[in-house]
């Protein structure tokens, strides 16, 4: 894992024991994107101990919500949701029942 080309510190694998294990942002994907951007990887590298941890924290979550957003953005939608559903009966009554309807209805005792 640790070579001249690629620059990890002792640093970044302890900071990585507490970064998810699994999923969106795991430790696994973090070193594997670092891996693929070594002048990133490089720049962190030369980071405070501290920094490095803070870092690869920051790159972790930014992973993990990018791929939130992506299954967000990708699921289909509800759609409007009313807050008073339509009751499909005949004999409901509602704020458009006519005055006349009503008392007709309490002349018949609401049948």
């Amino acid at each position: 894992m640790r070579g001249n080309s690629t620059p990890f510190t002792s640093h970044m694998r302890d900071a990585a024991l507490f970064l998810p294990k699994v999923g969106p942002g795991a430790a696994g994907e973090v070193f594997y994107k670092l891996g693929k951007n070594p002048d990133e990887l490089s720049r962190i590298a030369r980071l405070h101990p501290i920094d490095q941890a803070s870092e690869m924290v920051k790159l972790s979550q930014a992973m993990a919500h990018d791929k939130e957003s992506k299954n967000s953005l990708s699921s289909p939608s509800l759609g409007n949701i009313k807050s008073n559903p339509v009751v499909n009966t005949s004999n409901a009554v509602n704020e458009k029942t006519p005055i006349s309807d009503l008392r007709r209805r309490m002349r018949a005792g609401w049948k």
